[in-house]
């Protein structure tokens, strides 16, 4: 019962903070960021990764491998796309209502062998570095993989097809 109580308080808060918040961006022009997503340990035929990356500006590019190639180049996949500047500042009014822009983070032990994640935003000249999900304590992993979801849905509908027609593509044609 507490879970869903502190769950709603979270989205509660975010609704409302993004309500009150002035319509003015006071967003810097060096705004941006990298996210990374792996799906952790896995066969090579199930395992890819995707890196979806925005700004500094309108421009962002997601970037999908499929298997463990460490060179990155035979099922490397790169697809760019880009934000309005009224969603490019929606996207940074909401990480900063969600005091994303910070160098704490609770921690605690690190889960082996699930997905892993990178999260590194910049804005004014400065870089918030965010640790993976899968070492965040419960209240900021909950923050981030939110935070995470927003990024994606940042990311058109059509490049996610695309990637998962790729991976399915790959899984159907891999060799051991």
């Amino acid at each position: 019962m507490r879970f869903v109580f502190l769950i709603l308080m979270i989205i509660g808060t975010g609704i409302m903070a993004m309500g009150c918040e002035a319509k003015e961006s006071q967003m810097p022009d060096d705004f941006g960021l990298s996210f990374n997503w792996n799906t952790g340990a896995l066969p090579p035929k199930y395992h890819y990764a995707y890196v979806i990356t925005i700004g500094p500006g309108a421009q962002g590019e997601f970037e999908y491998s499929s298997g463990y190639d460490s060179s990155g180049k035979s099922n490397r996949w790169i697809a760019p796309f880009t934000l309005s500047k009224d969603t490019l500042e929606e996207l940074y009014r909401y990480l900063k209502n969600q005091d994303i822009f910070r160098t704490s983070w609770k921690t605690g032990r690190g889960l082996i062998g699930g997905s892993t994640t990178s999260l590194i935003i910049a804005a004014d000249a400065k870089e918030y570095q965010i640790p993976s999900i899968s070492e965040l304590k419960d209240a900021d992993k909950m923050l981030i993989e939110e935070a995470m979801d927003v990024i994606r849905g940042y990311v058109p509908e059509s490049i996610w097809e695309e990637m998962n027609d790729r991976q399915a593509r790959f899984e159907e044609s891999y060799q051991d």
